[in-house]
């Protein structure tokens, strides 16, 4: 019990290299990425909530013949941008990060960073997770 306990303690002042250590698992980095996909799949919205806008009629008949939605954007035509997702883990936070070129349009210039930005529902899923995690860490240490 008193070595659980000292290991316990010597987390203090280390929270920054915990996160990153949590960031750092396969599980959570496929949460964040599928979290942020999901949002811009189901809303077509950035994290500020802005539309990335509406298709045209063209793409519409294009997208409907897939099965995807067509009522807004989502910018999952090939599913590359998405595939291309990835997570760059550091002491204090991480950054979500995609390759946004798609042939020669960069995806970034025209809908803008904040593709990537969680929104406030978002950001509870995240932190939810991340409280999810920290508690087994934890639990860890005294099992």
């Amino acid at each position: 019990m008193f070595d659980s306990l000292e290991r316990f303690i010597a987390l203090e002042g280390k929270e920054d290299e915990i996160l990153e250590e949590i960031t750092n698992q396969k599980d959570t980095q496929k949460f964040l990425i599928k979290v942020l996909q999901d949002q811009l799949f189901e809303t077509g919205a950035d994290g500020n909530g802005e539309s990335l806008g509406k298709y045209s009629f063209f793409t519409i008949q294009i997208k409907a013949s897939k099965g995807q939605p067509t009522d807004r954007i989502t910018l999952v035509d090939t599913g590359d941008f998405y595939e291309s997702y990835f997570v760059d883990a550091f002491k204090g936070g991480f950054i979500i990060d995609a390759n946004g070129q798609k042939d020669d349009t960069n995806l970034f210039e025209v809908y803008g960073d904040d593709i990537l930005k969680p929104d406030d529902e978002t950001l509870e899923e995240i932190g939810d997770f991340y409280k999810m995690k920290l508690y087994e860490y934890i639990e860890n240490i005294f099992s």
